[in-house]
């Protein structure tokens, strides 16, 4: 999938997913912005913005040297500002939290309930979370038993 096909989308599983999504170099922070946009505007409850904004910080994976430009250039301007800056407290340099590593795992179950991977996507990606130490084995597991064969 091509990110820039779904910037505007309505759909959030869509717009969580952009950062995973094929994208031009150039496009890197459009994408990230455009993905919490799409949390801010398309999710009303606020501790499920805190937990997938843990999964678009992950897997937008802005260095250090990156993060002035990104909020300097991208989300300063966008509508969503403010709440992005909260959001982006995900961005912090001490790794993924216990909550980010629940959300990640909950997005994972849901793109597979909507048809989004197939099960054997949602384990791949499920065990590639325990592999990177981005997820507790014991969380996976649980996540695991909840995929059909």
């Amino acid at each position: 999938m091509r990110a820039v096909e779904h910037l505007d989308s309505g759909n959030i599983v869509e717009r969580l997913c952009l950062p995973l999504m094929a994208h031009e170099p150039a496009d890197r922070f459009l994408v990230i912005t455009r993905a919490f946009e799409g949390l801010a505007a398309l999710e009303p409850d606020r501790a499920r913005r805190e937990k997938y904004a843990g999964f678009i910080g992950y897997y937008a994976a802005v260095e250090k040297s990156e993060k002035a430009e990104l909020f300097d250039k991208y989300i300063c301007k966008s509508p969503y500002g403010e709440e992005i800056m909260t959001l982006g407290q995900v961005l912090h340099d001490e790794g993924v939290v216990e909550g980010t590593a629940k959300g990640m795992v909950d997005a994972f179950l849901e793109l597979y309930k909507k048809g989004v991977l197939t099960a054997a996507q949602a384990r791949e990606q499920l065990l590639s979370l325990v592999q990177r130490g981005a997820a507790p084995q014991e969380l996976v597991e649980q996540a695991l038993k909840k995929i059909q064969n």
